[in-house]
C-alpha cells in the first residue's frame, strides 16, 4: 500500500518545540514570580516584560507542538483493491474499494468521487506539490480503469 501523509513534520522538531515550549513558559512563571515579588518594573526597555514574553513564547512553542503532533494522523493510501483516508475533518478512516467508483472528477485542491451512494470529495488543500502530483496521477489511472469499465 502506497501512503502519503499531508502534514510531515520530524518527529524530533515536534518534541523540540514541547520542550523548549514547557522550558520557556516556566523560566518565564519563575522569573516573573520573582519580579513580582521584588517589585514589577514596568518600564518597556529594561524593564521586567521578558518574563511575560517567555511565557508567551512557550505557549505558543507547545502548542505549535501539539499540532503538529496532532496532524500527524491525516493520511490517504491506496493499492490496487481500495483506497483509504483520513483528511480534516474527519475523525474516522474511511475505506472505498475502487471497483465501487463509477466516476472521478479531478479539480485544483479537490477530488470527487461518484459512489453509488453519492459523491464523496476528497479536499486536498494541505498537501504539498509533489504529493498533490503523485495523488492526482493515481487517480488519473484510476478514472481511466473506470471508463474502460
Amino acid at each position: 500500500m502506497e501512503k502519503i501523509k499531508i502534514f510531515s513534520m520530524q518527529n524530533g522538531w515536534n518534541r523540540f518545540l514541547l520542550i523548549t515550549g514547557i522550558l520557556s513558559f516556566l523560566l518565564g512563571m519563575i522569573l516573573f514570580l520573582h519580579s513580582l515579588q521584588i517589585g514589577f518594573r514596568t518600564a518597556f526597555w529594561g524593564g521586567d516584560w521578558n518574563n511575560v514574553i517567555f511565557i508567551l513564547q512557550g505557549i505558543i512553542f507547545f502548542f505549535i507542538g501539539y499540532s503538529n503532533i496532532r496532524n500527524q494522523k491525516y493520511f490517504i493510501e491506496w493499492n490496487d483493491l481500495e483506497l483509504r483516508y483520513l483528511l480534516p475533518p474527519n475523525k474516522v478512516a474511511e475505506t472505498l474499494h475502487l471497483s465501487e467508483i463509477r466516476n472521478i472528477e479531478i479539480k485544483l485542491s479537490e477530488i470527487r468521487l461518484q459512489l453509488p451512494e453519492g459523491i464523496k470529495s476528497l479536499n486536498l488543500k494541505n498537501f504539498h506539490f509533489n504529493e498533490l502530483k503523485r495523488i492526482k496521477e493515481k487517480f488519473e489511472e484510476i478514472k481511466m480503469k473506470t471508463d474502460m469499465q
